[in-house]
């Protein structure tokens, strides 16, 4: 007998060390993950490797579809390895960032980019680590740049930096990207995330590269750039999923308006049926606590309730102490809220996003593993996989499902079907069948 969960909001969890063994593995899953998420940024090619056997081995065991998510790291620009840290940086203070690892000191920070100083000017703000530290350029030169520090705190080696507004001399998949994505090929992994998207070409780079290699990979289009915003269409056409990465678009765009910028890329996504994840700090409270705050449980719910296929936890799950109970909580707010939107939504005569979120479970009957792990992360699907590729789906294969799920009598299922070789990605067949029941058996 299939047990559906108690909520069909799906669950993206980032493995890290705080989660990346077999037992807590078995533990999310069982919790609710559904999607598992491997940032390349972080971590070595061999232990990537060790995690995915250990996620693919527990999703057997359990018998639990699960997505493997390999996140490209992008040309993202980060703070190199400190000499010390954490290093506190004081308003006021004066500090050189460089690009010649082998000259930092504690006050002259290392940058990973090159094309640093061709990238600012005197004035220019630079963001650090989502805009929580804030410089401001005084003086360039050939391969440093001094800045005052506007907004101090503290500072960690690998944390991000951020020019908005500024040209940089760099492509969204990088040469190293590829070598990430020809490694997420050869071990198997169901989707790979594109950093920084700019355009529906970088999409399409990374499809006509793993097609070259003779094989095919879901790709997720993460959402993080003015540029985005400005080719938006063309983008979530091109991609087979979205995220709303919020923590760079939360600098790269004005701060207060990104919910309403996640609004609207939910309800395009939802028009163009493409699942949209929404990232970056959903309960970052629980990487060091037992409990979200109020606002963060509100997020998480306004989040659903715009129509959101799927949630997404970063370091709550991958350096957090609580990586389960963060996890249990998203079930826990997504169940409560799914439960109670028909109510919500009738007090209001709009044309609410989520009319397209179904009460009904979806039930999706693949023949394709790879296929079967993506759809894990559309809202409310459930994927079963065919163990004869050559089964017919018909009335026998239809009461075999129902009896498996427990259906009940005088209940109508809705049987849409792809039939057509020469158009494998239209449905062109839809019946719609009453569920009869006899003493002995389930009759079309």
């Amino acid at each position: 007998m299939i047990e559906f969960p108690e909520h069909k909001t799906k669950i993206v969890c980032t493995i890290g060390p705080a989660s990346s063994t077999e037992e807590v593995l078995e533990r999310l899953l069982k919790t609710g993950m559904n999607v598992a998420r491997l940032n390349f940024a972080h971590g070595t090619l061999e232990s990537h490797r060790e995690v995915i056997k250990r996620i693919r081995k527990v999703s057997s065991k359990l018998n639990l579809p699960c997505m493997i998510l390999g996140d490209l790291p992008g040309p993202k620009i980060r703070i190199g390895k400190l000499q010390k840290e954490p290093l506190y940086l004081t308003k006021g203070e004066s500090i050189i960032l460089t690009t010649k690892e082998s000259t930092y000191s504690e006050k002259k920070i290392h940058v990973n980019y090159d094309k640093l100083p061709e990238s600012v000017s005197v004035g220019s703000v630079i963001y650090i680590n989502d805009g929580f530290i804030q410089l401001q350029v005084e003086e360039v030169l050939d391969y440093e740049i001094r800045c005052t520090v506007l907004i101090g705190g503290e500072l960690l080696s690998g944390k991000g930096l951020n020019l908005p507004g500024a040209k940089l001399y760099v492509e969204p998949v990088t040469a190293k990207d590829f070598e990430f994505i020809e490694f997420s090929l050869n071990e198997g992994i169901d989707a790979i995330g594109v950093s920084f998207v700019e355009r529906a070409e970088d999409i399409r780079r990374v499809k006509k590269f793993a097609e070259a290699k003779g094989s095919f990979v879901y790709v997720v289009a993460k959402i993080e750039r003015a540029e985005a915003l400005e080719n938006i269409d063309e983008i979530v056409e091109a991609a087979d999923a979205i995220m709303i990465a919020r923590g760079d678009l939360g600098v790269q765009i004005p701060l207060e308006d990104v919910p309403s910028v996640q609004k609207k890329l939910i309800h395009k996504a939802n028009l163009m049926a493409k699942p949209v994840i929404i990232a970056t700090q959903m309960l970052i409270s629980m990487t060091q606590n037992i409990r979200p705050t109020r606002a963060e449980v509100s997020d998480v719910a306004n989040a659903i309730l715009d129509g959101a296929d799927a949630l997404m936890l970063s370091e709550e799950t991958a350096i957090g102490r609580y990586p389960v109970e963060s996890t249990a909580m998203l079930v826990r707010i997504a169940s409560s809220t799914e439960r109670q939107r028909k109510e919500i939504n009738s007090l209001t005569d709009l044309s609410n996003i989520s009319k397209f979120k179904p009460d009904c479970w979806i039930l999706v009957i693949c023949s394709n593993e790879k296929v079967r792990n993506f759809l894990t992360l559309s809202y409310g699907v459930i994927p079963l996989l065919l163990e004869n590729k050559d089964e017919v789906i018909d009335g026998a294969t239809v009461r075999a499902i129902v009896d498996e799920i427990g259906g009940q009598k005088d209940a109508k299922v809705v049987l849409t079907e792809i039939t057509s070789p020469e158009h494998p990605n239209f449905i062109d067949s839809l019946k719609i069948i009453t569920l009869k029941y006899t003493e002995q058996k389930t009759k079309e």
